[in-house]
């Protein structure tokens, strides 16, 4: 269960094995899946928001990657619900424009698609996150 993963430091693990690998397609697709589903409970998501880059870098660097894309949308979706933080982290990281530059990219794909709207539907609590939304296309 995410408890005993948590306890055995497993969310450092899974961002140290991140930024070890990071052209290991299969290493980003699992570490952003797994950090999603730890990012659900907000007793993580401290220990998660400090390996955010991983997340965006994956993005980033496996943009032709669908299941890397979905899964990174997932964790920045549950990371960002109900936290204004890590809504202007995920801005000055540029995430929104990745997040934009997933769905455009993979328009069939609808794993991409809904997490990528629920990614940009809680980012959009924030009024400059709306505003970077809007201004990278986010809307079409």
């Amino acid at each position: 269960n995410s408890l005993s993963v948590v306890l055995a430091g497993g969310i450092d693990l899974i961002i140290r094995a991140m930024e070890a690998h990071p052209v290991d397609q299969n290493v980003q697709e699992s570490g952003c899946g797994a950090l999603a589903n730890l990012a659900k409970s907000v007793a993580y998501k401290d220990m998660i928001a400090h390996g955010m880059h991983v997340i965006l870098d994956a993005m980033e660097q496996h943009s032709d990657r669908a299941r890397i894309q979905e899964n990174g949308c997932a964790a920045i979706q549950n990371l960002v619900m109900e936290n204004e933080t890590y809504r202007s982290a995920v801005k000055d990281l540029q995430g929104i424009q990745l997040i934009v530059a997933a769905m455009a990219k993979f328009p069939m794909e609808s794993r991409v698609q809904e997490t990528g709207c629920g990614a940009m539907a809680n980012l959009a609590k924030n009024e400059q996150c709306s505003r970077v939304i809007v201004n990278t296309g986010g809307l079409q």
